[in-house]
């Protein structure tokens, strides 16, 4: 039955979800994107039905490589734009140490508080091309894969896909990650962990 594959699927996000996540660290690159299909006469930052979220991608400059590359990443559903609203997402996933690199959005100013910040003009996503190609891909795997996620569940379908991201590497371990993760969570009936 759809229902037993839906609550055995949410059961594995849940577990993704408990494992504890190192917050990004060095130089973290933010913004923010909109996850949903295309509506008419809702262009740019018009939201729509679609889900505000902010995607934090830490970068490694090291000289000795021939690009940068992204070392971790996480992302946070978003209530708005305002200066609160991105700082609560940003205590979340970025260390207090980290330096903070937005574009021009000036809640970001009052966001980041007492973090070391910079902006750079976004020319066109240019100046945030690891970034924007994570976005990307995250925006591909909801498409490619689910096609449509609800309100009430996306941060579990940030997650998941951040739980992949992370153990890229060790992709073998992963299924023996998730059942540890699943046995060691408490139950949970379904129409809790279902929001039925």
């Amino acid at each position: 039955h759809q229902e037993t594959a839906w609550f055995f699927k949410k059961k594995v996000m849940t577990a993704m979800s408990a494992q504890k996540r190192k917050l990004l660290t060095g130089c973290v690159e933010v913004d923010e994107t909109l996850i949903g299909g295309f509506e008419a006469g809702k262009p740019g930052r018009s939201q729509g039905k679609k889900k505000k979220v902010q995607v934090a991608v830490e970068i490694d400059y090291d000289e000795e490589k021939s690009e940068p590359i992204i070392r971790g990443a996480d992302a946070r559903v978003i209530s708005g734009y305002s200066s609160e609203d991105l700082g609560q997402a940003l205590e979340q996933m970025v260390d207090p140490e980290a330096m903070v690199v937005t574009d021009g959005l000036p809640a970001y100013s009052k966001a980041t508080g007492d973090r070391i910040h910079d902006w750079w003009p976004s020319d066109n996503g240019e100046n945030f091309d690891k970034l924007h190609w994570h976005i990307f891909n995250l925006k591909n795997w909801i498409r490619g894969i689910h096609h449509h996620v609800s309100a009430e569940h996306i941060q579990f379908y940030l997650t998941e896909f951040h739980f992949r991201f992370r153990n890229r590497n060790w992709i073998r371990e992963c299924p023996k990650k998730v059942l540890k993760l699943m046995i060691s969570l408490p139950w949970i009936p379904y129409e809790q962990l279902c929001a039925v």
